[in-house]
């Protein structure tokens, strides 16, 4: 076989072990009965999404179907608990329950899995503590065939860093996701876990383990099992979010359940309220919304991947394996799958977060319609955009007004056009994954409309890092790359890219416990070339900071063939810049976290450390699969 066939049958053997890539893939084998489908995938056949009602169950909304927390401090626990995610209301359909592990303040409820919206104000620090006492300690909740099964063994990979020295399945960190100038005792570092019975990494040898942990909140009381997370909430207007960080079980932690939204409000907002260029803040026409794609169990439950490595190089351990990625059918959105949301024919305020594991989104409604962009994760955009549609990658978000006057008496569905793995994979089924929810306008107003004035030319006062381009102190080169581990799987890391493109760029793969390389200083800006030389794009998401995306260019490069053999020996590869750049999306200049890093391109960000305090944080793709496996890297803010 020659090296190019052998490199093309990687990638392909590789995309089809990565989840639902192909349609038929759903469909593998005979129904075990008329509900459900089996899929080589899992052990027990799982509820066919064809047979789940769409479009039936109302949208859930925070603050009135879960609790909106302000104030400066807040008690969080985590909980086993049974949440309505399957429709409630359809004819015909069972009323199946799904037990989750959601975040809880004061209450219980079931409408929803996510955790409660935490409000907060721009300069004012919010104190959230977490308590993780309350879960069983002794196996994940995720399980193998069927999550009620009391005696299922969990579908935790043991192979992976993170698992393979026997730590305990029920380990939590939480991650606020959108913070800057947190502390790193605060950040939600993927080691700095702690268990429900008061177990932390710290029991183990750190030469051994990956990188050093970094320590715990000031407060924590790991006996307990609580930990204290700071944050002092320096960034602008946005909605941002927190969910479970612990290393090599972020993918499975997040999809049982462990998320919840945090918005931040400021006066420049308060402004715009007053101007009626937006809703008030959690009004009716303010609408957060939350999507993500989960596969169930015929009772209720959640279904994971739970099958063993396929096509394995070494022998196998046993036990469940985790996949290059994972795309499940169900949309939901809020926590409940496709739902329907009534609206006003009138201007509303959509805020979009991508909560998947592993899908990208490409949102648009089917009768047309634009969105007027105003912001992404960092807060509101420099200059609003104008948009038919709104491309995001996992941990994205956007920020927009959509205009329903024009649709009076119509009925919307919001659809994805993504393709998984994107953006040369396959695309979304149109009455499954490609639809997410429905929005039915009414005929007339009721009421009185609260978006009354146009978007201004100018939205927020400040300079994004994008108009800091020519400050940078410092240009550093970072490289996404793909192997295949000792079993054959594929196996995404990132390392560091040397030299320049006068005297030549060479890239090196590293693990996450491999010495830190990237070591910026606080208040500086940095632009950083983030080189993707795998088959696929990567949302590339920075602790602790905001930046730009400032353009991207096209790349060349030869990866030996012996770096995707079993073994993938770490050994640096040469990369050349070719083609013109091409100037980033206007959405991309503001105010972000996380950006898309397209395949066969180096994407340079303007990073803003401004706010950053001294300490080790991470940055990672966040496809959470990815980033389970390896495709996280430790840096260092120095003073």
């Amino acid at each position: 076989m020659s090296k190019r066939s052998r490199r093309n049958f990687i990638k392909t053997t590789a995309a089809l072990g990565a989840g639902f890539a192909a349609p038929w893939m759903w469909r593998h084998g005979a129904p075990a009965d008329a509900k459900t489908v089996v899929n080589r995938h899992f052990t027990a056949p799982i509820l066919d999404p064809e047979v789940i009602p769409r479009f039936v169950d109302a949208l859930p909304i925070p603050g009135a179907n879960w609790p909106l927390l302000t104030g400066p401090s807040h008690q969080i626990a985590l909980k086993r608990v049974q949440c309505q995610a399957l429709p409630q209301n359809a004819p015909g359909f069972p009323k199946l329950e799904t037990p989750c592990w959601g975040y809880r303040a004061s209450s219980d409820y079931g409408h929803t899995y996510l955790g409660p919206t935490v409000v907060g104000i721009r300069g004012v620090e919010t104190t959230l503590t977490f308590d993780y006492k309350s879960i069983d300690p002794r196996v994940h909740i995720l399980r193998t065939g069927n999550a009620s099964r009391a005696k299922a063994a969990s579908v935790v990979d043991k192979t992976l860093h993170g698992t393979n020295r026997r730590e305990p399945e029920a380990r939590f960190i939480a991650h606020k996701h959108g913070s800057i100038g947190v502390d790193e005792k605060s950040d939600g570092y993927s080691e700095s876990w702690v268990t429900p019975d008061g177990k932390t990494i710290a029991t183990y040898d750190s030469a051994t383990s990956g990188q050093s942990p970094v320590g715990y909140e000031q407060g924590s009381d790991l006996r307990n099992a609580t930990m204290i997370h700071h944050y002092p909430n320096l960034i602008g207007a946005s909605l941002v979010w927190y969910h479970d960080h612990a290393l090599g079980i972020t993918r499975l932690n997040v999809y049982a359940g462990m998320a919840g939204a945090f918005v931040v409000t400021d006066d420049n907002e308060a402004e715009l309220i007053r101007r009626g260029i937006l809703p008030t803040l959690g009004g009716r026409f303010d609408v957060p919304l939350v999507i993500q794609d989960r596969a169930f169990y015929p009772d209720g439950s959640w279904a994971y991947p739970d099958q063993p490595a396929p096509g394995r190089c070494a022998e196998w351990p046993g036990g469940p394996s985790t996949l290059a990625e994972f795309f499940a059918d169900c949309m939901l959105v809020n926590g409940k799958t496709w739902p329907v949301f009534d609206v006003e024919p009138s201007r509303y305020r959509l805020r979009f977060i991508n909560g998947c594991n592993a899908r990208f989104l490409d949102l648009a409604m089917d009768r047309g319609g634009s969105f007027g962009v105003i912001g992404t994760e960092g807060g509101f955009l420099p200059v609003p955009v104008i948009r038919g549609n709104v491309l995001m990658g996992p941990a994205e978000r956007f920020d927009a007004i959509f205009d329903f006057r024009p649709f009076a008496g119509q009925t919307l569905t919001m659809i994805n056009r993504a393709k998984k793995p994107f953006p040369a994979g396959a695309p979304p089924v149109a009455n499954l994954d490609g639809a997410v929810m429905q929005f039915r306008v009414k005929p007339a107003l009721t009421g009185a409309a609260e978006v009354t004035a146009s978007l201004p030319a100018r939205i927020h006062p400040g300079p994004a890092p994008y108009e800091k381009r020519d400050a940078a102190a410092a240009t550093r080169g970072v490289l996404l790359f793909e192997g295949a581990d000792k079993f054959g799987r594929a196996f995404p890391t990132l390392g560091q890219v040397m030299g320049n493109s006068k005297t030549g760029l060479s890239a090196m793969p590293l693990m996450w416990g491999d010495p830190v390389t990237e070591k910026p200083r606080t208040g500086s800006v940095e632009i950083w070339e983030i080189y993707n030389t795998t088959p696929d794009a990567h949302p590339i998401h920075l602790h602790d900071v905001l930046f730009s995306v400032m353009d991207r260019q096209p790349i060349r490069f030869e990866k030996s063939d012996a770096m995707s053999a079993c073994r993938m020996p770490m050994k640096t590869f040469p990369i050349q810049i070719e083609g013109q750049a091409r100037a980033s999306e206007l959405y991309e200049r503001g105010f972000k976290d996380t950006a898309i890093a397209h395949p066969a391109e180096v994407t340079r960000i303007v990073v803003d450390f401004a706010h950053a305090k001294p300490g080790r944080f991470a940055w990672h793709c966040h496809i959470l699969e990815h980033e389970d496996h390896e495709m996280m890297r430790p840096y260092d803010v120095v003073a």
